[in-house]
């Protein structure tokens, strides 16, 4: 689950500590500055030498690990989960009412007419589909309940935990966390645009660990703020080359025999065309003053994420293509607000002005929140030159450069 601080400066003591790749990403305060830590979750290590025995216990952990990933998803529609995410493993008309994880326990209701026996309803939810806690009317006889009455209060006792249910013309049950069947390897197809994403729960726990990002430090200190502000160092979202969903995915847009350039403009083409900009994150972010950054997998759950979640989701494609680019940040000011982009190397003509020079290749700006945006031809109603940059990042290398000074911002964070 995901909660928000609404925070602009670092907090002293974490300032110079490298992002933990096993924590949970974050939602940003303000456009570009600021974020916060809000779940971690332990990632088992992998011994390859380990004894049979141990290497059971560590096939048992990650199988939680994965199980408590899914959970999270579950939890979370505004990150790709919720009843669709349901769907998506299998599970049909069944809706998931709350999770108790102090206790370890899952609601779920189903409507009447939709039950079919625990075999056939709970084949596709549960390991054991006898293990299910039925909410009664009191009634010693009764396995189940329907409400006739939305005043109507039924309850469900579990191990000495009463709770309370009042839904109309639907049955309630529980079972242990643990009881949730989970299959590590097994496709979750998302249609987007003319392809598919197609991500497994293995693979969407370690985004969820951040073991398929860059990581690195959490923060840039803005140079000259006497406020002490700072920006969420965005390039430790991005994810490292060869993670194998959103490879699976540029395998599926893009040619062998493609030039750098025309890798660049597809990948482009899809995240500009197949991924919506999302207003209900903005409107989020304006209601709470909050920005809502996600994961490259969640931008792709979701089909939808702001010009950071789309920037980043960009980023992460490129990297699995081996195509040359870096991030832009683009600070807030009197005359605009704060954005972030992404420049590719490349001969694509300069017909927008959004060109530059780095060392000696020439880079475009690829703007991913405009529709069929063409990278050097394409012209925005806000413009985007050198003098806008802030900051320029290549996320493998991790160090943070001032665009109009080339100096080194943020460090490179230790290997830990």
């Amino acid at each position: 689950m995901r909660t928000a601080i609404d925070s602009t400066v670092a907090p002293s003591n974490t300032e110079n500590t490298p992002m933990d790749r096993r924590a949970f990403l974050t939602i940003a305060a303000t456009a570009l500055a600021g974020c916060n830590r809000t779940k971690e979750v332990m990632e088992t290590p992998t011994n390859h030498s380990a004894a049979p025995a141990v290497k059971e216990m560590e096939e048992e952990e990650r199988l939680s690990l994965i199980r408590d990933s899914i959970i999270s998803y579950l939890i979370d529609p505004q990150f790709g989960g919720g009843k669709d995410f349901l769907e998506k493993l299998g599970v049909q008309d069944i809706d998931l009412q709350t999770y108790f994880s102090d206790i370890g326990l899952l609601c779920f209701t189903m409507e009447q007419g939709r039950y079919k026996g625990k075999e056939e309803s709970f084949a596709h939810l549960l390991i054991d589909i006898h293990k299910v806690h039925f909410a009664h009317s009191g009634e010693a006889d009764a396995q189940r309940f329907v409400n006739a009455d939305r005043n109507e209060t039924m309850q469900l006792n579990v191990d000495g935990h009463k709770l309370s249910f009042n839904g109309v013309g639907k049955y309630l049950f529980a079972t242990d966390s643990k009881n949730l069947l989970v299959k590590p390897d097994q496709p979750l197809v998302y249609p987007r645009g003319s392809t598919i994403y197609d991500p497994t729960p293995s693979e969407l726990t370690d985004f969820l660990t951040n073991k398929s990002i860059y990581g690195g430090y959490e923060w840039i200190k803005n140079p000259g703020d006497e406020k002490g502000s700072v920006t969420v160092n965005y390039g430790t979202r991005v994810a490292k080359p060869g993670e194998p969903s959103l490879t699976r995915l540029v395998g599926r847009l893009i040619n062998e025999k493609d030039t750098d350039e025309t890798k660049a403009q597809k990948i482009l083409d899809f995240v500009t065309r197949g991924i919506s900009y999302s207003h209900r994150d903005v409107e989020f972010g304006k209601r709470t003053k909050m920005q809502l950054v996600k994961r490259p997998n969640e931008v792709l759950m979701t089909g939808e994420g702001d010009c950071t979640s789309k920037s980043l989701l960009l980023a992460s494609l490129y990297e699995q293509a081996g195509v040359d680019y870096r991030l832009i940040y683009m600070l807030p000011n009197e005359t605009r607000t704060g954005h972030l982009t992404n420049l590719v190397a490349g001969n694509f003509g300069n017909g927008n002005g959004m060109e530059c020079t780095i060392g000696d290749r020439h880079f475009s700006i690829a703007e991913s929140t405009a529709h069929g945006f063409a990278i050097g031809k394409t012209k925005t109603e806000e413009s985007m030159t050198v003098a806008d940059m802030t900051y320029i990042q290549k996320p493998s290398e991790q160090e943070v450069i001032d665009a109009q000074t080339g100096k080194v911002v943020r460090e490179k964070a230790p290997v830990r």
